[in-house]
């Protein structure tokens, strides 16, 4: 299991899960429930970590406003 990471990598994940974010805040999706799925596989309590985590400052406001998101989702 690797332990390291690119700042584009982590980028790009925080990317993805927005898009997620977005297609179910809009409500064209009926089935789509990303928000109570990653919470129950853990991803909300990763995003906590990573929004207070100094290894990745550049990405801190993106996880934080990605939380808020999620919180407001579910």
């Amino acid at each position: 299991k690797a332990r390291s990471f690119s700042e584009p990598q982590v980028h790009k994940a925080l990317h993805l899960i927005g898009y997620a974010l977005r297609d179910e805040e809009c409500g064209h999706y009926e089935f789509l429930a990303f928000a109570e799925s990653a919470a129950r596989s853990g991803l909300l309590t990763l995003l906590q970590r990573l929004s207070v985590s100094p290894r990745v400052d550049a990405h801190q406001a993106l996880a934080k406003w990605l939380l808020h998101k999620m919180r407001t989702l579910l």
